[in-house]
C-alpha cells in the first residue's frame, strides 16, 4: 500500500466528448453551500468545458473525504477521461494541526525532563504512536475509498454496462 494519499488512473471510453460530458452532468449534482435535499446523484461539484471536480455525497462522515479532479482528452474516436484523486484539503489541514501539536507537546515534554534531569522513559513514545496511527488511520481509509470511488467511475462511464468491461 503506498503511503502518499494521492491516485491517478485513466478510463477509456468509445464515447464522444459530448457524451462524456453529458454523463458526467447525469451523475453530479452542482456544489451548494448549504444543502437540503439530495437528488440521488453519487457526487456533487463542479464541471468544467474539459473536466470536473468532485467529491462523493455521503449521508454518514468519512474521514477521508476524497476530491476527484478529472479531465477530458478527446482521442480519435474515443476519449480518456484522466482522474486525480486527494484528499480533502480540510482533511489534510486538521490532521496536520492535530500531529503539529502532539509533536510539539511531545518536544516540550522532552526539554522539560531533560532540564530537570529526568530520563526520558517508556511513557515519551505514546505520542509517537499516536502520530503513527492517526497516519494509518487516515491512509488506510483513502485507500478504501479510492477502491471504491474508482470502480464506481469506471463503472459511470462504461457506455455498455452489459458487456463486462
Amino acid at each position: 500500500m503506498k503511503i502518499l494519499p494521492l491516485y491517478e488512473f485513466e478510463i477509456k471510453t468509445q464515447m464522444s466528448l459530448q457524451q462524456v460530458t453529458e454523463r458526467t452532468e447525469s451523475f453530479v449534482e452542482k456544489k451548494n453551500f448549504f444543502r437540503l435535499f439530495h437528488e440521488g446523484k453519487p457526487y456533487r461539484g463542479e464541471l468544467f468545458q474539459d473536466g470536473f471536480k468532485i467529491s462523493r455525497i455521503s449521508l454518514s462522515r468519512r474521514l477521508a473525504a476524497l476530491v476527484s479532479h478529472g479531465t477530458y482528452k478527446q482521442e480519435g474516436t474515443g476519449t480518456t477521461i484522466r482522474i486525480k484523486m486527494r484528499l480533502n484539503p480540510l482533511v489534510i489541514a486538521l490532521v496536520s494541526i492535530w500531529t503539529g501539536c502532539i509533536i510539539a507537546g511531545t518536544v516540550s515534554c522532552c526539554f522539560k525532563a531533560i532540564n530537570q534531569g529526568n530520563s526520558l522513559g517508556l511513557p515519551m513514545l505514546i505520542p509517537f504512536g499516536m502520530i503513527m496511527f492517526v497516519i494509518a488511520l487516515v491512509v488506510s481509509s483513502f485507500w478504501f475509498e479510492v477502491r471504491k470511488q474508482s470502480s464506481l467511475l469506471k463503472s459511470l462511464f462504461w457506455e455498455n454496462k452489459s458487456d463486462g468491461n
